[in-house]
């Protein structure tokens, strides 16, 4: 998985388990999340030290009925 700090360049990826480190990320920054072929997704971080993200698959969101 991709995340990067909105409005910068700055990012990172995440390892096998899905965990990440990100440094020097503002209080008031914005986390985006994505993965290709998964919706992305905008996390604020507003001083969490832990974010735990759950992407969805369009896919199985265009099966419900």
């Amino acid at each position: 998985m991709n995340i990067i700090l909105k409005r910068t360049t700055r990012g990172v990826t995440t390892d096998a388990s899905g965990r990440f480190t990100f440094n020097d990320v503002p209080d008031n920054g914005v986390l985006v999340f994505s993965y290709t072929g998964f919706i992305s997704q905008e996390i604020s971080v507003k001083g969490n030290t832990t974010i735990n993200v759950f992407i969805e698959n369009p896919c199985l969101l265009l099966a419900t009925f």
